[in-house]
């Protein structure tokens, strides 16, 4: 199922269509708990405690993120061993599920902190489930795509999943705007589309390079420097995803409470997210353009190069004014520069043996995310008090460093065969040298018997 650099077989176009139409459906639902947990918590959690209230919105926020590397390595294990399509349904069947539970959760005030809990539980469903739909989404399409059009496919699942969270945040407006706790209309709908998703997803074939590194030979030499950078990949991988992460938290966290200080309801911050989501899907459809001109590592570089002149912008516009608009510019500029890998992704994905792939992948994706998520979410607040508004820019700062360090160090498929064919060079060389001192050791012996002889 591995196609030319440049022409789609109909069934390839199918299975890209199942998968990005998936992607499209898990992130809907996944994005409606994310952008309305400000509006549900009041209605599960206990109220009356300002700092309680508080800390349980941030952790309703982070709960779906607490539990991602153990469900990265679950699904990692399952992928690598009975494949990338068997994780995508899975996955999907659970987000459907949490969908339809977090409606039949009863109010706090009918059941108390029983209702919290299964709220929690909810978004812990949530959690595991994404920690292996985004991963075997990603992989199987690198998988079944040749470069430079994998590129390409790979930026549109991170444009599927944008243009679903910009879906979920117009029709959360819009329910919540309808009626009180209108959200659960939200979730009903994304229970729905989530079972269409799981429908789509069972008719996929699993991919070649998958089932070849489980029946056939695989390249002995790639596979050996595969596994000597192994640990190097994993933690450059780590390195790069910490700056993604902290740049969501401070993008959508920080900036949302920003926005609840000056005023704003609960519409209306809804609709200044949903109108970040539409200039990073431009954004992102520019980056998945540049692919014909520029070679992906390039555009990263770039745009994390930028990031040491956006990013400190971005908070000397909060430093003069907090208004909606120096707000909203702020969070462009923080989100933008270092939010996601696309489109390298493939790059990424390929620096690791299929047999290991889904697990070193998912699992460096999820570790990352949990510790920033976690870390700059409960601590945001305190970095903040103590340090102000250079505190949070030096933590930014400090996080595009380490995501420049790691695209400069991490050792792609294409540098490991240049590795290889070097290798290969220098060997074929010596043996070439060797034979030429053999031939010339041999003609000397040869005319000294001569000169004996006469």
């Amino acid at each position: 199922m591995i196609v030319q650099t440049k022409y789609l077989s109909k069934e390839i176009k199918k299975s890209i269509a199942y998968v990005v139409s998936g992607n499209f459906l898990e992130y809907f639902d996944l994005m409606l708990m994310t952008h309305l947990a400000f509006v549900m918590t009041p209605y599960f959690m206990p109220k009356g405690h300002p700092f309680l209230e508080k800390v349980v919105t941030m952790f309703a926020f982070l709960s779906s993120f607490i539990i991602r590397p153990l469900a990265a390595i679950f699904w990692g294990k399952i992928g690598d061993s009975f494949g990338r399509v068997f994780v995508l349904s899975w996955t999907t069947m659970i987000m459907a599920v949490s969908c339809v539970f977090i409606v039949l959760i009863p109010p706090h005030d009918a059941w108390g902190i029983y209702s919290a809990y299964c709220f929690l539980f909810a978004r812990i469903l949530q959690g595991i489930s994404s920690s292996g739909e985004g991963a075997a989404a990603e992989i199987f399409c690198t998988e079944l795509v040749k470069p430079p059009t994998v590129y390409r496919v790979c930026v549109l699942l991170k444009l599927a999943s944008n243009v679903a969270g910009l879906m979920a945040l117009l029709l959360g407006m819009f329910c919540v705007n309808l009626m009180e706790n209108g959200w659960k209309y939200c979730f009903y709908f994304g229970g729905t589309i989530a079972v269409c998703a799981m429908n789509f997803r069972r008719k996929l074939k699993e991919t070649k390079e998958f089932l070849d590194a489980h029946i056939t030979v695989q390249d002995n030499r790639l596979t050996e420097i595969k596994e000597h950078y192994l640990k190097r990949n994993f933690m450059c991988l780590v390195g790069l995803n910490i700056a993604a992460a902290a740049g969501f938290v401070f993008g959508y966290g920080f900036c949302t409470n920003l926005l609840k200080t000056i005023g704003l309801t609960s519409p209306q911050i809804l609709f200044n997210n949903a109108c970040v989501v539409v200039v990073e899907i431009l954004v992102i459809a520019l980056f998945g353009y540049l692919t014909y001109f520029l070679y992906p590592l390039k555009i990263l570089k770039l745009r994390c190069v930028a990031s040491f002149f956006i990013i400190p912008l971005g908070f000397l516009l909060l430093y003069f004014e907090k208004s909606h608009f120096t707000i909203f510019l702020a969070q462009l500029a923080i989100l933008l520069p270092i939010q996601g890998l696309d489109p390298a992704v493939p790059i990424f994905i390929k620096g690791f043996h299929p047999k290991k792939r889904f697990t070193n992948y998912g699992l460096s994706w999820a570790l990352s995310k949990s510790i920033t998520y976690i870390v700059t979410g409960v601590f945001a607040t305190f970095i903040e008090t103590q340090f102000g508004m250079y505190g949070l820019l030096a933590f930014l700062l400090t996080a595009s460093a380490v995501f420049l360090y790691s695209i400069n160090h991490f050792v792609c498929e294409e540098k490991m065969r240049k590795i290889i064919t070097e290798t290969e060079f220098k060997i074929a060389n010596k043996a070439t040298h060797k034979k030429k001192e053999n031939q010339h050791a041999k003609k000397i012996q040869s005319n000294i018997k001569t000169w004996i002889k006469e």
